[in-house]
């Protein structure tokens, strides 16, 4: 987290949660074997598994590939087809409003100038107002569900910088931080607890001795699980499906 005395060294601050609900930080180390991990700041507590940061990147890398991918090919196909089947959907609704105002004219013109029986219009008059009422509300829903436009180019190129960015050492944590926000909104993290296996000795037969005898493992004390990490990843954009 940015503070008045620190700057931002993880590009997921902020963005990355543990599925306990907490932050995830970055922790380096001093070692030249040790790569740096991505841990919950309550993990004493809720036991998940920390992971290596560059596990999270890659992940995170294909996902705004991913992305721009989808981007090219709507940009490519033009893909306007949500917004336009409501613009042909309110064009209907309003032609079919000018009909049903036009004929309620009628109506009044000839109960007035032709001596319609009161009785009649009265039904007529109904009906049409009833389908008036139905048109009002059906565009008022249409207006309402109407799918902003969305800039896929704008998008496309949002995309690109904080893909750009992760690769390129020499932008840092903050910048990376910063354009990966205006792509992401927030990325969950679930990974199970790791737990020892305990390997059991090896059974042989010594020829020379002619027994039984058995070898322990090389590693002793077994080794760790390597649980699979679970992302959910929200995005910072509008798609129209």
């Amino acid at each position: 987290r940015a503070k008045l005395t620190t700057k931002v060294r993880n590009p997921l601050a902020g963005l990355l949660f543990c599925q306990c609900g907490r932050a995830m930080s970055l922790r380096t180390y001093t070692s030249h074997s040790s790569a740096p991990r991505l841990l919950c700041d309550n993990q004493v507590y809720c036991k998940t598994t920390s992971c290596l940061y560059q596990e999270i990147i890659d992940r995170v890398r294909e996902t705004l590939e991913q992305c721009i991918a989808d981007f090219e090919i709507r940009i490519k196909s033009d893909d306007k087809s949500s917004q336009q089947l409501h613009e042909n959907l309110i064009k209907r609704l309003k032609l079919k409003m000018e009909e049903l105002n036009k004929k309620e004219i009628s109506q009044w013109e000839k109960y007035s100038e032709e001596n319609m029986p009161k009785e009649i219009f009265d039904k007529l008059n109904e009906k049409v107002l009833k389908e008036k009422d139905e048109i009002q509300q059906a565009l008022c829903k249409a207006y309402e569900s109407m799918p902003e436009p969305i800039d896929y180019e704008e998008q496309l190129l949002r995309f690109k910088n904080a893909l750009d960015a992760l690769d390129d050492p020499e932008i840092s944590a903050e910048k990376k931080n910063k354009l990966l926000k205006a792509c992401i909104e927030r990325i969950d993290y679930k990974r199970e607890k790791a737990v020892r296996i305990k390997s059991k000795q090896e059974r042989y037969y010594d020829k020379e001795q002619k027994k039984t005898r058995y070898k322990s493992p090389l590693k002793t004390g077994g080794n760790w699980t390597n649980p699979p990490i679970e992302l959910d990843i929200a995005l910072a954009v509008k798609m129209n499906s």
